[in-house]
């Protein structure tokens, strides 16, 4: 089992580290994104991980996007989670619409069709979806904390030596 680069950062309220390992599978499938400002406040910031599963296609796309999704929400100013639950929705429909998904996560392969962001998907033109990914992020945002998880992948959030 290989391990990942680890990386981390702080802003003036938070400090953060990401690591990560690659299971038994001969290929790492996971993302991550972290953004102390999102947008382009330092009051408000993200981090996601993303889980892929049958590849990293889709957790890189969503480690890309989701975050701008998010933002770009019309209740992002006024109420986060349905804007929280509209961006991971979107994801699912972007991909599910077209394969402009493939380019901005610059896949390894090609050829695959893809299971939607979040959840398993019939087939297309009799190809099966092949890939997807599991989430869990957390926006901070002054004080509030939104956290929007799909499937097993979990997060832990601590204060000081607090868990």
């Amino acid at each position: 089992m290989g391990q990942g680069p680890s990386v981390s950062d702080e802003n003036s309220r938070i400090e953060y580290a990401v690591g990560s390992r690659k299971g038994s599978n001969p290929d790492m499938e996971d993302a991550h994104s972290t953004i102390l400002d999102l947008d382009d406040s330092s009051s408000t910031s993200f981090f996601g991980v993303y889980d892929g599963h049958g590849g990293a296609n889709v957790a890189l796309y969503c480690a890309k996007r989701l975050h701008n999704e998010l933002v770009n929400d019309e209740d992002y100013l006024t109420d986060l989670e349905e804007a929280m639950g509209r961006a991971f929705s979107s994801m699912d429909e972007q991909m599910q619409a077209n394969d402009e998904w493939r380019a901005l996560a610059n896949p390894p392969h090609v050829g695959l069709k893809l299971l939607d962001c979040m959840k398993t998907a019939p087939c297309v033109k009799g190809t099966p979806y092949l890939e997807g990914t599991t989430a869990c992020v957390v926006l901070i945002k002054g004080d509030q904390i939104i956290v929007g998880n799909v499937g097993n992948t979990s997060c832990v959030l601590s204060r000081g030596q607090e868990v």
